[in-house]
């Protein structure tokens, strides 16, 4: 049996959907810096390099 339709969406869905249309605006550079800084956030660190000599 099919749900009935939504008539109303939820303040998150619109919300989501501003932010999915303007993310989908962002160019690659744009997306990968802003990647690279939510793993920053979540992992507390980058991918980049922190120096060329590591230590064994």
């Amino acid at each position: 049996m099919k749900a009935a339709a939504q008539t109303e969406k939820s303040r998150g869905t619109v919300i989501a959907e501003k932010a999915r249309a303007k993310a989908n605006k962002f160019s690659d550079r744009k997306r990968d810096s802003l990647l690279e800084q939510g793993m920053a956030i979540i992992y507390g660190e980058t991918n980049r390099p922190k120096s060329g000599v590591t230590r064994g």
